[in-house]
């Protein structure tokens, strides 16, 4: 399992209104459970999601199938991150002492 950080780069334009649509409805389909959360920075420059999959090449690949990718109106860069403790889970993942 690795957690991939997805952060918005870019967007080359405002996105038209059923654009971003396609886009809300495509973050919420939680995408069998690989997109855990994510969202825009309050001071609107950028956003951040969070995945959990097998593989970078999973997050890729759905990733890829954002509408605002497949528009090429987004740029996205994916990072690994290094989990070092999660309360979500149960039991949780301690802080490596």
């Amino acid at each position: 399992m690795v957690v991939i950080v997805c952060g918005l780069v870019s967007l080359a334009s405002q996105p038209s209104d059923e654009l971003k649509k396609k886009h809300r409805d495509f973050r919420g389909q939680g995408l069998n459970g690989k997109l855990l959360m994510g969202g825009r920075f309050t001071d609107l420059d950028g956003s951040l999601t969070i995945w959990k999959a097998e593989s970078m090449e999973e997050v890729e690949k759905l990733a890829s199938l954002d509408p605002y990718r497949v528009a090429r109106l987004a740029t996205f860069k994916l990072r690994q991150w290094n989990l070092t403790w999660d309360f979500t889970e149960d039991p949780p993942l301690q802080p490596s002492q």
